[in-house]
């Protein structure tokens, strides 16, 4: 029995350490986005993925086919390396293993440690990699994604909540409208500029803004609690009327 323990401890520690040492690795090669040549961003890829035992990524062919590694592929190649439950030296995997390990030892285990251990392997399956890598998701969801992109260069960015009017000519009258998110970036000598990940657009007279937050959590559409088996829907109209000036 303390033979299984001692193991259990063990290996505990191992997974850590190893989901840490991946981690910082990662970090390393996301950080060089802002400012390394996309070539040597695929070079750092391969490097990376050998580190760990894993398949490296294709070398592309040419510098052009290289700028496909700098921010969407990017977070493909990370998310295999963060969300991949099939990939045994994963994020996700390592830390399932640590978890699991100190679920045999939990009566030995700080409260504090099994708190950290579970609540890290919830984050981990809440990470934002899927929706970039399958192009599933909502304008929440990649509204997220572009904030965390946008701060890790250092740019300061906002969440913002709203709706989104129809794409129209005339602009004019009443329509209906779709709640919606976008993120804005604060760059010198322009400002605070509205981005659409979701459309691939820089905001415009469409975006209706409502309120600006950190997040989704800051500004949800709605707020509220109820009991029972009730259920909320939520349904929007917005009105746009282009006006012309008179001059």
């Amino acid at each position: 029995m303390l033979a299984r323990m001692a193991s259990n401890f063990y290996w505990l520690g191992r997974y850590v350490e190893r989901t840490e040492n991946t981690a910082r690795l990662l970090e390393h090669q996301l950080e060089r986005l802002v400012d390394t040549a996309a070539d040597d961003l695929a070079i750092g890829w391969r490097v990376l993925y050998r580190a760990l035992s894993q398949p490296p990524p294709e070398a592309p062919a040419d510098v052009d086919e290289a700028e496909a590694y700098l921010v969407a592929d990017a977070y493909t190649l990370a998310g295999g390396l963060v969300e991949d439950s099939t990939n045994p030296a994963s994020l996700i995997s390592c830390w399932a293993m640590a978890r699991e390990n100190a679920r045999e030892i939990r009566p030995r285990l700080p409260l504090r440690v099994w708190v950290c251990l579970n609540q890290g392997f919830l984050w981990l399956e809440d990470t934002e990699f899927h929706e970039v890598e399958t192009r599933e998701g909502v304008c929440q969801d990649y509204a997220h994604v572009m904030a965390s992109i946008l701060r890790g260069w250092g740019v300061p960015t906002r969440y913002v909540s709203g709706y989104l009017g129809p794409d129209r000519g005339d602009g004019e009258g009443a329509t209906t409208g779709e709640s919606h998110a976008w993120v804005e970036g604060w760059f010198p000598g322009r400002g605070w500029i509205g981005l659409d990940p979701t459309n691939d657009v820089q905001c415009d007279e469409r975006h209706v803004r409502v309120a600006l937050g950190r997040d989704y959590a800051d500004v949800p559409p709605t707020r509220g609690v109820f009991r029972g088996s009730a259920e909320s829907v939520l349904s929007t109209q917005v009105r746009i009327v282009r006006e012309t000036s008179s001059r």
